[in-house]
Order: structure tokens, then C-alpha cells, then sequence
């Protein structure tokens, strides 16, 4: 009976010591896989970045090269005419001259090419991120 027992005993011990072990392996093969993942987002964060600040810079450019509107358009106007149309400060009464065209401050179209650099970045790190997984989880 008592080598019964120590059989059952060094077989109980045996399983926790496998136990322990492949817990500890899958652990491990868990930690070097978020590595993976992490330095693949660092490097899709990095190159995000720098398509931002270069994106950025072209329609920075684009935009500074825009004429300017002409003085007959009021963008800041806060009366409107009853035919709303903004009307001029400069002649209170007189309704102001308007073309086919949208008068938007600089600095507003400046925040609009700046967020569209950071969208165009986010769309392109999402595509990439989605194209670096491989269906079973694993990175290509």
C-alpha cells in the first residue's frame, strides 16, 4: 500500500512539475509574441509620425500659396442682409460681393490640412497593422 502511495505521490508531483513547466513555456512564447506585436506598432507609430510632419508640410505649403480672398468678402461678418448675404462692415447696409467661392480663415484651413495629414497617417498605419497580421494570429 505505502508504495501504492508513493507511486500516486511522485506521479501528482510529476504532473504539477509539467504543469508549472508548460505554463511557464506559454508564458513565455506569450511575452516574445506582444514583443513582436510591440516593436511591429512602434515601427508603424514612427512611420505614422513622419508621414504626419511630411504630409503636413506639403499642404502647409498648398495652403500658404492660396490667394488670398478679396476685400469684398467678409468672412467675419456678423450681420447678414435679408437675402442672407453677409453684409459689409465697411458699408453697413451694403450686402458684400460674393463669387461661387468658400471664404475660410487661413489659420481655419491650416487646422484642416494639418488634420488631414493625421487621418491620411491613421488610415495608412490601420491598413498596414491589418496587412502584418497573418490570419492565425501570428505576425507575416
Amino acid at each position: 500500500m505505502d508504495s501504492l502511495r508513493a507511486a500516486h505521490k511522485a506521479a501528482h508531483a510529476e504532473t504539477v512539475q509539467r504543469y508549472t513547466q508548460a505554463q511557464k513555456d506559454a508564458q513565455r512564447a506569450f511575452d516574445a509574441q506582444i514583443a513582436i506585436f510591440q516593436a511591429q506598432n512602434r515601427r508603424l507609430n514612427d512611420a505614422a509620425d513622419k508621414k504626419v510632419a511630411d504630409t503636413t508640410i506639403v499642404y502647409r505649403d498648398r495652403v500658404i500659396r492660396l490667394p488670398t480672398a478679396a476685400a469684398t468678402c467678409y468672412p467675419d461678418s456678423a450681420e447678414v442682409s435679408a437675402t442672407g448675404v453677409p453684409v459689409s462692415p465697411d458699408r453697413p447696409r451694403a450686402e458684400a460681393e460674393l463669387s461661387g467661392r468658400v471664404v475660410i480663415k487661413r489659420d481655419d484651413v491650416l487646422i484642416c490640412a494639418a488634420n488631414q495629414a493625421r487621418l491620411e497617417a491613421a488610415h495608412t498605419w490601420a491598413l498596414e497593422m491589418q496587412e502584418s497580421f497573418k490570419p492565425d494570429g501570428g505576425i507575416k
